[in-house]
């Protein structure tokens, strides 16, 4: 799954998480 730079959900960057 290639969520870099997607802005989805991303258990491994918690940052995007808190940003979406």
């Amino acid at each position: 799954m290639d969520g870099h730079g997607r802005g989805v959900i991303i258990p491994n960057t918690p940052e995007l998480r808190v940003q979406t």
